[in-house]
């Protein structure tokens, strides 16, 4: 159950940039988000959602009597950059004490709390002449009902008064929202229903039925940009299936896609968990058999150019784990970065992967989250990510805690500065490829394109910063400030007289050779090509490219 948050800025913050390094991030630990005041059995992290400086997490309280109420806390962070709980919202109708906030969707300052157990929409006052109801959903707005409250504004009920489960998972995208209602409803496998934001609020825009087959649709769904992904994880003797839908040029969403593992194995539960971002989807399958081990992969799809989609990788635990560990149980997903959780194994590790990382298209770990539960969640947005934990030891208490993670995106390097122009009117501008690292011998590597063809030339860096001082007469700049290292010469390449020179600089291979010149690791370089033309218009001897700053990784 993925909540998702469109603060689209973020999120392209971990797409791939074409021609940039992509070095994976190094998440690091700032937080344990805990109650104001922690209770022991509160369990707080059941589910969790985060969207910009604001997060919320689900609290079941298993240790009061019939399991409940379950109640959802939601915390902001402060103008110092502190966090802490503002308000704790429980079930406004007072049925359906437990099961309120299995799944979670925050989008801005709206809200949104499965409830798929409710009964109170059939009128059973006492809550309780059915056991499981057919299920709401629960639209709290900040601000609603006074300042700084966090305020029912619309509860939704299921449109088929034949769905049952309906709430069992949400996701937001903006002005969309779909929840999963996994039981009953047509042929009594599920159904995702589609609402849009109206100025009088939520209303149903399109019902997703089933498709043939399907058993469970609806456990799971994700939604992004004109696309929503719906799991379906008891289809196929329980192998499981999951479906794609786009919306056409009428509004309606079609389906447009069938995914399905490739080696249909009873009880994957393949689509128990799904994420999108972009053109990828993640599908998590925490199931299967018992000899050999297998605890469960997820599976890595990419949307290509003729509107397949490819499966790019399965991602595997990074250790051993049994076969009853359910590696995939929960995902969530933001460009190059993926979180997995593992429960039901000792330390109930969660995973933090990185696209790239290890090799090309590799999915390679950055991260092992170690927690105390055995149930935990994951949610992901831009450069923070937050893991949920209703196990985690508290001031000696058994109560909770969602654990807030920063820095997922990736370390890009950043070009600044005007080129030269050469004799032949060539202006040099460089990319790069790899990661810069301070151990690694090489596979960093920095390109100068449309150098003067035939020109000899060579890299220099530095550590002191940027500059912009005239090279000659003012039409190049020199943009590394001293004091500077130089890199070998390289040969040039292309025709004289033309711009189709290229010349190239694995620096970590440098630095291999040149130890005494590596920064070390956590070090902001800057570097820039320096290249003969006696010609060139700014009247020196020489010519330059533009610049790029990257930081160097260990």
């Amino acid at each position: 159950m993925i909540p998702r948050c469109t603060l689209l800025v973020l999120a392209l913050l971990s797409a791939s940039v074409p021609g940039r390094a992509q070095c994976p991030p190094s998440p690091a630990l700032v937080e344990a988000i805990v109650e104001n005041v922690p209770a022991a059995s509160e369990a707080i992290g059941y589910s969790v959602a985060l969207c910009g400086d604001t997060l919320a997490l689900t609290s079941m309280h298993p240790g009061t009597t019939a399991g409940g109420p379950w109640s959802v806390h939601l915390f902001d962070r402060d103008a110092a950059g502190v966090w802490g709980e503002v308000a704790e919202v429980t079930n406004p109708d007072g049925f359906g004490v437990y099961f309120f906030g299995p799944d979670l969707a925050l989008d801005g300052n709206t809200l949104f709390v499965g409830d798929p157990t409710d009964t109170s929409w059939e009128g059973d006052s006492a809550g309780a002449a059915t056991p499981f109801g057919n299920g709401v959903v629960h639209v709290f707005e900040r601000d609603h009902g006074g300042p700084n409250a966090w305020g029912e504004s619309q509860t939704l009920l299921p449109p088929d008064p034949t769905s049952s489960f309906f709430g069992v998972s949400v996701a937001v995208d903006g002005d969309t929202l779909v929840v999963g209602a996994s039981s009953g409803g047509p042929g009594g496998a599920g159904a995702a229903f589609v609402y849009t934001r109206l100025p009088d609020g939520w209303r149903l825009a399109h019902a997703i039925p089933p498709f043939a087959g399907a058993s469970l649709f609806g456990a799971d769904v994700a939604v992004g940009p004109g696309r929503i992904v719906i799991g379906a994880e008891r289809s196929n003797n329980d192998v499981g299936l999951v479906g794609v839908y786009e919306q056409d040029a009428s509004g309606a969403w079609v389906q447009t896609a069938l995914l399905q593992p490739a080696a249909a194995t009873a009880k994957l539960f393949y689509g128990a968990a799904v994420a999108l971002s972009g053109d990828r989807i993640a599908v998590g399958a925490p199931c299967g058999p018992v000899s050999p081990p297998n605890p469960g992969r997820v599976r890595i799809y990419d949307l290509d150019s003729n509107g397949t989609w490819n499966l790019t990788k399965v991602v595997k635990p990074k250790v051993a784990l049994s076969s009853g560990a359910h590696f995939g149980n929960d995902v969530a997903l933001d460009g190059d970065a993926l979180l997995v959780t593992g429960p039901d194994e000792p330390g109930d590790p969660a995973w933090a992967f990185f696209r790239n990382e290890g090799g090309t298209d590799n999915w390679g770990s950055i991260l092992k989250h170690t927690s105390a539960g055995s149930h935990e969640v994951v949610a992901i947005e831009g450069e923070r990510a937050l893991i949920g934990d209703p196990g985690a030891v508290v001031n000696g208490l058994v109560a909770g805690a969602g654990y807030l993670y920063e820095d997922f995106s990736p370390v890009l390097p950043e070009k600044y500065c005007t080129p030269g122009t050469s004799s032949s009117g060539c202006t040099a501008t460089l990319s790069s490829t790899g990661c810069a690292s301070a151990t690694d011998p090489k596979g960093f590597v920095v390109t100068a394109d449309g150098v003067e063809g035939g020109k000899d030339g060579l890299y220099f860096f530095g550590t002191q910063g940027r500059q912009a001082n005239p090279w000659g007469n003012g039409t190049s700049f020199q943009c590394v400030a001293p004091p500077v290292q130089r890199c070998g010469l390289l040969a040039g390449s292309g025709t004289p007289g033309a711009c189709d020179g290229v010349l190239a600089q694995d620096i970590n291979a440098h630095w291999k050779q040149q130890p005494a010149q590596n920064p070390g690791a956590g070090a902001l370089v800057q570097a820039q090509l320096w290249y003969r033309d006696p010609l060139n218009t700014s009247d020196q001897t020489t010519s330059l490219s533009d610049a790029i700053e990257f930081t160097i990784v260990p």
